[in-house]
């Protein structure tokens, strides 16, 4: 028994779909007719092409982090980064505030009687505004809201890395099994 694909139609019936003057055209295989069997064999060789691809894009992403962590420092933050974060996040996000960590200077900001509210961030070359994130909290610039991440505000003040600042969705598989 053969059943109808889904690949496309040529005619309105099945009579018209397999007729000769179709088939001379195009294929069996390519009218969309094929029995459940060559469908299911189809579906999975594809399926199997996408594992592949990205078994083989995280292979090659396992040897670049293992190329970079042999020329890191343990501890560090950028060590600290990419153990916790997904490729994504690491190479797009964290990599562009880590190296403009430069750019910034956080200067502390205490109230008259001593007491640490925070941090006031300012851009080096002085044309944006300084950034105050109070102390223990989180850079109030829409932007970094709505990523959900740590900036590179945040990265100034606290000069290191924290899992906590980034949202679960930036984590790779098996940190979010281990603390989420």
């Amino acid at each position: 028994m053969k059943v109808r694909g889904t690949l496309c139609k040529v005619g309105t019936s099945n009579s018209e779909a397999t007729h000769q003057s179709n088939e001379a055209h195009m294929p069996m295989n390519l009218m969309g007719i094929m029995s459940p069997e060559e469908h299911l064999l189809k579906l999975t060789e594809r399926s199997d092409q996408w594992i592949k691809r990205d078994l083989s894009q995280r292979r090659g992403w396992q040897y670049k982090t293992l190329s970079r962590k042999s020329t890191m420092v343990n501890g560090s933050i950028e060590m600290d980064a990419i153990d916790n974060l997904a490729q994504y996040p690491y190479e797009t996000l964290f990599i562009s505030a880590f190296q403009r960590m430069d750019q910034y200077t956080a200067t502390p900001d205490r109230s008259e009687d001593g007491v640490m509210q925070g941090h006031h961030v300012k851009y080096n070359n002085g044309w944006k505004p300084p950034i105050f994130i109070p102390l223990g909290g989180r850079c109030p610039r829409p932007k970094c809201i709505t990523w959900d991440h740590q900036c590179v505000h945040e990265l100034v003040v606290d000069r290191k890395f924290h899992r906590a600042k980034w949202g679960t969705r930036w984590w790779k598989d098996e940190v979010y099994d281990k603390w989420a």
